[in-house]
């Protein structure tokens, strides 16, 4: 899934150092979901739509703009 998104992510337009920072850190998140059969998955979901939620606001912020 985590590569699906790079290919994404890689057809935007330019995106602002904030943005990249959060979309490579919800990458890291999901890769480490994938990679791991960890009792936290729950917990990395969490953290995964809160990153994709942050993401969404920086996108929503800079359309405003």
């Amino acid at each position: 899934m985590s590569d699906l998104i790079e290919q994404e992510v890689n057809k935007l337009p330019d995106l602002s150092t904030s943005q990249c920072e959060r979309l490579k850190n919800l990458m890291d998140k999901i890769y480490m979901m994938e990679s791991t059969q960890s009792s936290s998955a729950q917990s990395l979901i969490e953290e995964i739509m809160s990153e994709m939620s942050l993401v969404a606001d920086l996108w929503k912020a800079v359309g405003n703009q």
